[in-house]
C-alpha cells in the first residue's frame, strides 16, 4: 500500500508540475472603468475570438486564468475599446492601465511582456511620424495639393523602410526570443520572398521550436512552395450562388485566371472593370476566369456579381478570410490572381492591370 500510495503522490506531483508549466495568471486593475466587461481575445485563423471575459470588479480589478503552450500574443478588450496587445505565457502577469489611456498599459510578470514592450518602445517614434505624416496628408488632400500629397508618400515610404530595418535588425540580434518569430509572422512575412521567409522559419534558435509563430512561418512556407510558379495548381470546389459545386478542374486546357476578390473590397471593385474587358477580348481565344469570393453575404456576392457583369464561373465557402481556398494558396490580401496555364501549371501570381493584359497577350497571340 505503500509504495502505490508514493507511486500516486509522484504522479500527482509530476502532473502539477506539467500543468504548472503551462498555466498563466493576469491580475489586473483598469481604472475609471466602472463595470465593464473586459475580454481576453486572441486572433484565430486571422479573426480576433473571445477566450474568456468577467466583468471588472469594484476598483476595476480582473483576473483571467488558463494554459497555454507557447508564448503568444493575446489581447485584453474592455467593452468596445480596441485590444490592448498582450504577450501571454506561463507565468504571472500584471496589467494596469487607466480606461483612458489603455494603449499605455503597464504590462509586466514575463520576460517575453519586457522584450514586447521594449520592441514597441522602440517602434513609437516610426509610429509617431506616421501619424504626423497622415494629419499632414490630409490636410494637402483637403486643398488637393497633388505635389504635397507626392512628398507625403515618399516620405511615409521612406519611413516604412525603416520600420522593416528596425524590425529586421530586432529579429538578427535575438533569435532566442519568442517575440522575432511573431514580428517575422505578423509584420514582416507578407514583405518577404519565399526563401527569406524559409530562412528565417528555419534560422531561430532551437529552443522555439515548439513556438507557435514558428510552426505559423514553416506552415506558411509549405503552402507557397505547393502554389509557387511551375507546380500544379491545387484543386479548388466550391459552391457557386445558385448552390452547385464548381472545380477548377472543369477548365483544364484552358488559359485560367483565379481571381480572389470579394463584394467589400474596393480595390477589387475597382479592378473588375479590367477584367471584364480583358475576358470579353481572349474568353473565345481560350481565356477562363475562375472567381473566387471571401464574402460572407451570399447576397452581397450575388449583388457584386450581377452589378460588375462578372459572367465567369464564381465560387465561394462563404467564410471571408477563413476561406478554404484563400488558405490553400496562401492569399493574404485581395485582389489576388493566379495565372494558371493550358497544362494546369501555375505561370504567375498577383499580376493585374497592364501587366496581367499583356501577359495574357503573349501566351494567346
Amino acid at each position: 500500500m505503500q509504495k502505490i500510495s508514493l507511486i500516486a503522490l509522484f504522479a500527482a506531483v509530476l502532473l502539477w508540475s506539467c500543468n504548472s508549466e503551462k498555466s498563466f495568471t493576469l491580475t489586473g486593475t483598469i481604472e475609471e472603468a466602472g463595470k465593464e466587461m473586459v475580454y481576453l481575445t486572441k486572433a484565430v485563423d486571422g479573426v480576433s475570438t473571445n477566450i474568456d471575459s468577467v466583468a471588472l470588479g469594484e476598483k476595476g480589478e480582473f483576473s483571467f486564468t488558463g494554459e497555454i503552450e507557447s508564448p503568444e500574443v493575446y489581447s485584453i478588450k474592455v467593452g468596445a475599446e480596441r485590444g490592448v496587445p498582450v504577450f501571454m505565457e506561463a507565468a504571472k502577469i500584471t496589467f494596469k492601465a487607466k480606461f483612458s489611456d489603455l494603449a499605455n498599459a503597464e504590462i509586466t510578470g514575463s520576460k517575453s511582456a519586457d522584450e514586447f514592450k521594449a520592441l514597441n518602445d522602440g517602434l513609437k517614434p516610426f509610429y509617431d511620424k506616421m501619424n504626423a505624416m497622415y494629419q499632414e496628408y490630409q490636410a494637402f488632400a483637403a486643398v488637393a495639393n497633388q505635389a504635397g500629397i507626392d512628398s507625403i508618400s515618399k516620405a511615409y515610404d521612406a519611413n516604412d523602410a525603416e520600420i522593416k530595418a528596425y524590425l529586421v535588425d530586432y529579429v538578427k540580434n535575438n533569435l532566442k526570443s519568442h517575440v522575432s518569430p511573431y514580428i517575422v509572422n505578423r509584420m514582416l512575412a507578407y514583405q518577404l520572398e519565399l526563401s527569406e521567409l524559409e530562412a528565417y522559419a528555419n534560422g531561430f534558435d532551437a529552443s522555439l521550436e515548439g513556438n507557435v509563430y514558428v510552426k505559423a512561418l514553416k506552415d506558411r512556407v509549405a503552402t507557397l512552395k505547393a502554389v509557387a510558379v511551375g507546380q500544379a495548381a491545387p484543386e479548388i470546389t466550391q459552391l457557386n450562388p445558385e448552390g452547385v459545386n464548381v472545380s477548377l478542374s472543369e477548365l483544364k486546357g484552358k488559359l485560367v485566371l483565379i481571381d480572389f476578390w470579394a463584394s467589400w473590397c474596393g480595390p477589387c471593385r475597382q479592378e473588375n472593370p479590367n477584367v471584364v474587358k480583358l475576358y470579353n477580348d481572349y474568353n473565345a481565344k481560350g481565356f477562363e476566369i475562375f472567381g473566387v469570393s471571401l464574402d460572407e453575404s451570399k447576397e452581397k456576392w450575388v449583388e457584386a456579381i450581377a452589378k460588375d457583369s462578372l459572367v465567369w464561373k464564381q465560387v465561394s465557402d462563404l467564410k471571408g478570410w477563413s476561406s478554404a481556398a484563400a488558405k490553400l494558396y496562401g492569399v493574404n490580401s485581395i485582389p489576388h490572381t493566379v495565372l494558371v496555364g493550358t497544362d494546369g501549371k501555375i505561370i504567375a501570381h498577383g499580376l493585374r492591370g497592364e501587366e496581367l493584359r499583356a501577359k495574357v497577350a503573349e501566351i494567346l497571340k
